[in-house]
């Protein structure tokens, strides 16, 4: 079975190994230009600065844990370093040169047009349901006015 740091690790590398590329993503999305290649661009110039300077802080200080003597901090810090090296060289490498290719444009993989339907659904039944919750309470308001 898995000890205490593979447990621990198990979750940390989810987290580090999708960090970057949701930073990215966002800014890709958030972009107002019109192509791929400006979107990415436009991307990298705001957030790829933040992205390799936090990978090398985080580097940096796994590299110091490699130092230590506790075997559970030596293991630590290797897998911090290499999850890190692994994540930037995906996110600013392989993810950007990904959505140069085939990056969202426009309405592209919105879940509303996956979804459109059954959202628009389920909006109608949750509006329809406060509606009913607003009558009940001003008809509980107005019962206990009649009582006092």
């Amino acid at each position: 079975g898995l000890g205490i740091l593979e447990g621990i690790l198990v979750v940390l590398v989810i987290g580090f190994s999708v960090d970057y590329t949701v930073h990215l993503s966002d800014s890709y999305k958030a972009c107002k230009l019109p192509t791929r290649y400006e979107k990415v661009q436009f991307a990298l110039e705001s957030t790829g600065g933040s992205i390799l300077s936090g990978a090398v802080s985080t580097v940096g200080a796994a590299a110091i844990m490699l130092t230590a003597n506790i075997v559970f901090f030596v293991k630590f810090g290797a897998f911090i370093f290499l999850t890190i090296v692994l994540s930037t060289l995906f996110s600013l490498g392989f993810y950007s040169a990904l959505l140069m290719m085939v990056g969202p444009l426009g309405m592209q993989g919105r879940l509303v047009n996956f979804y459109g339907g059954w959202l628009r659904g389920a909006s109608e039944h949750m509006e329809k349901e406060q509606r009913a919750a607003k009558a009940e309470r001003e008809a509980a308001a107005g019962g206990e006015m009649k009582n006092s």
